[in-house]
């Protein structure tokens, strides 16, 4: 994690530097970022000019007041400050997984001419999710904001044809989330972007059909 003041010819050969680093370890999980402390109004583009420019691809950008984030201080004279990777101190929430409230329902309905209905029914809390600041720290209780109720109405409509007498093939038509409620999958949660608490990801009504030898 760096933090600096502006742009020049020294942090961006750094960057540079880090960037390539970073994409060489993409299955170690490695991150980096560079958090500019400055109130210039057109920082936002000369930082989308700088990354297109030098092929910056692995390294976020973000924006912070002069002062920088709470619980660093970083100097005011210094025009790059490097902090180590971050380390999370010890706190207390709930899992990831947690969902307080669930309905699930499902069945086989069998209709006559070898049809059948198979229906899926769920209704549930939003999946929790941890919101950080531009330092990648906690903010506030991790987990204590979570995505929005999640409903999905699924129905899978099928017929059997007899081919032989020992094989069948069954052909299908599925529909999943019928409704076409929004179900986001992802989620801006860096207080420091922008677009911060923006859901998305959302895969809506979608059909398949699909067969199965049976036998």
């Amino acid at each position: 994690m760096i933090f600096a003041r502006e742009v020049n010819d020294s942090l961006t050969s750094l960057v540079k530097k880090i960037d390539a680093e970073t994409a060489k370890n993409k299955g170690a999980k490695m991150g980096s970022f560079v958090v500019f402390l400055s109130e210039d109004e057109k920082l936002q583009d000369k930082l989308k000019e700088l990354a297109t420019k030098e092929g910056i691809k692995n390294t976020i950008f973000s924006i912070d007041n002069p002062a920088g984030p709470n619980g660093y201080e970083v100097a005011k004279d210094a025009d790059v400050t490097v902090v180590s990777p971050v380390i999370h101190e010890n706190r207390y929430g709930t899992l990831g997984t947690d969902l307080p409230d669930r309905f699930l329902l499902w069945g086989v309905f069998r209709l006559p001419l070898k049809f059948q209905v198979a229906p899926v029914i769920e209704y549930r809390n939003g999946f929790p999710y941890v919101r950080t600041n531009a330092a990648q720290q906690y903010d506030g209780i991790p987990n204590s904001t979570r995505y929005p109720h999640f409903l999905s109405i699924d129905s899978r409509f099928s017929k059997d044809l007899q081919v032989s007498p020992k094989y069948s093939v069954r052909l299908s038509l599925t529909a999943f989330n019928f409704t076409d409620h929004f179900n986001p999958e992802q989620v801006h949660h860096n207080t420091a972007d922008p677009a911060c608490g923006y859901f998305f990801g959302h895969r809506g009504r979608r059909f398949t059909a699909d067969f199965d030898f049976l036998f």
